[in-house]
């Protein structure tokens, strides 16, 4: 399986030395068209609704995977915990 990092997890230490380890490379425009992609756990939680959504599709169709590393914010992880969770 192809390894692809996430542009802004390329773009820091941690993605270069990962990137050399697993032989990875940076996805440059968008969404690839397969294989395993991985992206900083607060990265994922920042973007707004749309860029989540869109990752949460590109993730159901066979052959991609998303792998998600730590560290995260406290709180939702996913899109769908960010619309259904309820404060307090």
């Amino acid at each position: 399986m192809k390894v692809i990092l996430d542009a802004a997890l390329a773009a820091r230490r941690r993605g270069r030395f990962l990137g050399s380890l697993l032989n990875a490379a940076p996805a440059m425009d968008g969404l690839p068209e397969g294989g395993l992609m991985l992206m900083d756990g607060r990265d994922f939680q920042g973007r707004n609704m749309d860029p989540g959504a869109a990752l949460a599709d590109w993730t159901k169709r066979p052959g991609r995977t998303l792998l998600l590393l730590p560290p995260f914010d406290p709180g939702p992880v996913s899109p769908e915990e960010l619309i259904t969770t309820k404060p307090g």
